[in-house]
């Protein structure tokens, strides 16, 4: 919220009111804005830490070319304890890739079998 600063000057009584509804109104709206920011971020906040807590029983049954959607992407990144927040899909893609092929042993975790499978 921005500072405001007021004057003192003779001004007209309907002019005031004028003044002091539409001062109203500003502060309204600004809350309102606040209010409807903070409630985003909360509900965000509350998805990733729900994402966190089941990355590690989430069963990922497809095989990986079938995650196309970002938040899918992320969610087998977090599985693997690899960056998930930095980056485009496709550099995701690249991390998840890697980290497959210097780890076959996941081939046998019933939670990521199924992302070697072929299409």
């Amino acid at each position: 919220m921005q500072d405001k600063h007021f004057g003192s000057c003779l001004t007209h009584p309907e002019d005031a009111l004028i003044w002091n509804e539409k001062t109203r109104l500003e502060e309204e709206k600004e809350a309102t804005e606040a209010l409807k920011q903070k409630t985003k971020s909360d509900t965000l906040h509350a998805w990733e830490v729900q994402r966190y807590k089941e990355s590690d029983t989430k069963i990922f049954d497809l095989p990986l070319g079938h995650y196309t959607r970002k938040y899918d992407v992320q969610d087998i990144a977090a599985a693997f304890n690899l960056a998930w927040k930095e980056g485009t899909v496709a550099e995701i893609f690249v991390r998840i890739k890697e980290h497959m092929a210097t780890n076959p042993g996941l081939k046998t975790n019933p939670c990521f079998a199924g992302l070697y499978l072929k299409h």
